[in-house]
Parts: structure tokens; C-alpha cells; sequence
């Protein structure tokens, strides 16, 4: 048996959140065989090998993302006993070596995520001096250490290295893996924006406490789905509010969570981009999922259709709609309704977030303003986008 000792602080860090993503979905792979507890997890001997194996060759493909010129993908490997490299210095690359080369990875018995400090790094897994000592990726780092700034300690003015042994790089990767929804690039800027979805601090508390595989497997099945319908959003919008109001409508997320029986999943929004040698952390949003809307009661004062209201808005803020086209800085820079457009889901995100039933009266009027800006447009293109807004705004006459 491979024994994981989980001593690393469960908080909101990129470091906390995707290495214990990659732990839990190694968890969730091989789930009827693991030992699951609050302080320990207990995986077979083949654990990892079997997780690499099972590596989706597709998803492998949509992961664009580079290591920097600092990182050293090529000791990590030699680390695994394995010989031969990646053809190129590429996540995407390394995934696939590490699939092809699955059965000939080597791992220890004993893997302690205790973060310590020896001298000025940061470690993990490196008490045990026979483990390799490896720089950690550098998309570890992007919060510079958070989590050793206290004025007991001396390093609040210091930066210190991040330290992994092969064990916790290779766990950190499945997590990067696990986790990565797309990469995206907005008009008017030259820096790529690289989106992860994880578990909240409290959901892996949860899972973890819990102490039952199984329930590992069912909310990482749940979040692969949402990763599919973020990936769909992402291509369109990077508004904040406007992702949210995706999610919170989107009636495939609800009736997952209702299939397996799950009443709220809360997980983490995490967007990063590249900095010359260097990755930095953009945002990080909090994303609650709910099998039940929020704010039915708030819909139930005006109408008594709410499954009818419910799909009317879902589709609403389809993510190939033009409302939630029109936030897309890329496509949307030149739409003479783009503004109406995205206070008409704005207003919408008001109601699905405060229950201000009025977000539903603004939403159609300026709805109307976007049609009347496109009364008379010559291009194809307005008059369709006009007659998508005129449809939208006939529904709610419909709706009971």
C-alpha cells in the first residue's frame, strides 16, 4: 500500500487546492480500492500507474499550457526512472510521455504532504533524504509562498524556494490535469488566460473527513461535467457575473447535482497567465452550485410556471446566445447594443443572486433599448442579432 499523510493546510491557495485536486482524483480513479481518512489516505501499489493509464488522450489535447524556461520537466522524469523525454517542454507533452510510459513509473510507499521549512525552502515530502529533491513547477508558485508570513516566523520579507519530491510533483500534475477547463486570449491583449475549477477549501475538508472513496468519485464526476460547461462559457465571456449567472441557470449542473443527490457543491473559479518566467494568479472565484435555484421563491411571487421561467432564462444565457456573447471583449467590441446588452444580463445576474425580482423588469427593457439601437442596421449580422433580442423579449409574454 502507498500511504499519503495529508499534513498540508486545507485553505484557498493554488498550492493547497491543486495538489489535494490531484490526490482526490486519484481517489476518484481507483476509488473501491482506497483507505480514506481525515489525516491519511491509503492507496493500492498500482495507484498511480493505473491513474496514468486512464489519462484521457482527448482532454490531454486541450491542455496548452507551457512549463517556463525555469522549470525542469526533464529531472522530474529521470526522477521516475524512466529515460527519454517529452518532444516538447509542454504540459500536454509530459502527459502524454507520462501515459505512454505508465507501467514503468516508479513511486515510494510513504508520501507526507507536511509542508516544512528547512533553511530558506519550502518543502514537501523532502524530510525522508532519500527522495529526490526537485524545484516545484512553476505554476506552484504563483502566490508566492503564501501561508509563511506570521511574525513568529522570519519569512514575511523573504522569498523562499518551493521544493517537491517526485511523489508530490507527480500528484501536483494530475491535479493541473484534473482541473484545467481552457486557455483563452482576449482582444486587445497579449497574455493568455489559463482557467482552473477546483474544490473549495471546504468541500475537500468534507471529502476527506467523510472518509468514503465513493463520495470522491460522485462530486469528481459532478465538477467534470461543470468543467464542460465552463469550457463552453469561457469561449465566450470571462465577466465574472456573467459566468456565475451561467452556472447558477444552468439546468444540466442541476439536474446532475439532483442525480446524485447533492444538494450544493462548492468549488473554485482560478484564472492565471504567464508572466516571462513566471506565472501569476488573476482571479480566484468562489462558484456555488445548487440542484435547487436559489431564488424560486423570489419567481414564485410573480409567476406560477417556474420550470417554463427557469428554462426561459437558461437558455437566456446560453453560452452561444448573443446576451452572453455581447461580454465577450473579442467578438462584441464593435455591437452598437453590446452595453444594453450586458445590463440586460446583469440585471438577470441581480436576480439570480439577490432574488430582486425588478433585475427581471430591467433585463427586458434593456433588451428593448438593444433592439431599438439595431432598428434599421444594413449588415446581416445586427438584423440577426436584433431578431435573437426580439425573441427573447416575446417569450416573457408567454411565460405564467
Amino acid at each position: 500500500m502507498i500511504k499519503v499523510k495529508t499534513g498540508l493546510p486545507i485553505d484557498d491557495t493554488f498550492l493547497s487546492q491543486i495538489i489535494y485536486e490531484g490526490l482526490l482524483f486519484i481517489i476518484s480513479t481507483i476509488h473501491i480500492k482506497v483507505k480514506l481518512g481525515l489525516e491519511e489516505a491509503e492507496l493500492p501499489d498500482n495507484a498511480f500507474k493505473e491513474t496514468l493509464n486512464t489519462l484521457d488522450s482527448k482532454k490531454i489535447e486541450t491542455i496548452s499550457i507551457v512549463f517556463t524556461g525555469n522549470d525542469k520537466p526533464e529531472k522530474f522524469i529521470s526522477s521516475l526512472g524512466l529515460s527519454g523525454r517529452p518532444e516538447k517542454k509542454t504540459y500536454r507533452a509530459l502527459f502524454k510521455f507520462l501515459k505512454e510510459n505508465a507501467e514503468k513509473v516508479r513511486v515510494s510507499k510513504n508520501i507526507d504532504l507536511t509542508p516544512m521549512i528547512e533553511r530558506d525552502r519550502q518543502v514537501i515530502d523532502l524530510l525522508n533524504k532519500s527522495k529526490k529533491d526537485l524545484a516545484a513547477p512553476s505554476i506552484m508558485k504563483i502566490e508566492r509562498y503564501a501561508g509563511f508570513t506570521s511574525i513568529e516566523e522570519t519569512y514575511t520579507t523573504k522569498g523562499i524556494g518551493l521544493r517537491f519530491s517526485p511523489d508530490v510533483w507527480m500528484i501536483s500534475l494530475l491535479g493541473v490535469y484534473s482541473s484545467f477547463i481552457t486557455r483563452t486570449r482576449y482582444a486587445g491583449s497579449d497574455k493568455d488566460n489559463i482557467y482552473f475549477i477546483l474544490f473549495s477549501p471546504e468541500e475537500i475538508l468534507t471529502m476527506l473527513a467523510r472518509g468514503d472513496a465513493n463520495y470522491v468519485y460522485t462530486l469528481m464526476n459532478v465538477k467534470k461535467e461543470t468543467t464542460e460547461v465552463l469550457a463552453e462559457t469561457l469561449k465566450n465571456t470571462h465577466m465574472e457575473e456573467a459566468i456565475a449567472l451561467q452556472m447558477s441557470l444552468n439546468l444540466k449542473i442541476a439536474n446532475i447535482l439532483r442525480e446524485y443527490d447533492i444538494d450544493r457543491l462548492k468549488l473554485s473559479l482560478v484564472k492565471i497567465s504567464s508572466e516571462g518566467q513566471t506565472y501569476k494568479i488573476y482571479e480566484h472565484v468562489p462558484l456555488t452550485l445548487s440542484s435547487e435555484t436559489p431564488f424560486i421563491s423570489s419567481l414564485s411571487t410573480i409567476f406560477t410556471e417556474i420550470d417554463e421561467v427557469l428554462g426561459y432564462l437558461a437558455k437566456a444565457v446560453d453560452p452561444h446566445g448573443y446576451l452572453l456573447r455581447a461580454t465577450s471583449a473579442k467578438e462584441a467590441r464593435n455591437w452598437p447594443e453590446k452595453d444594453y446588452a450586458v445590463k440586460a444580463m446583469l440585471a438577470l445576474h441581480r436576480l439570480a443572486s439577490m432574488g430582486d425580482v425588478s433585475g427581471l423588469r430591467d433585463y427586458a427593457r434593456y433588451l428593448e433599448l438593444a433592439v431599438k439601437i439595431l432598428q434599421g442596421a444594413e449588415d446581416g449580422k445586427s438584423a440577426i442579432r436584433r431578431s435573437y433580442y426580439e425573441k427573447l423579449l416575446r417569450k416573457i409574454a408567454y411565460l405564467h
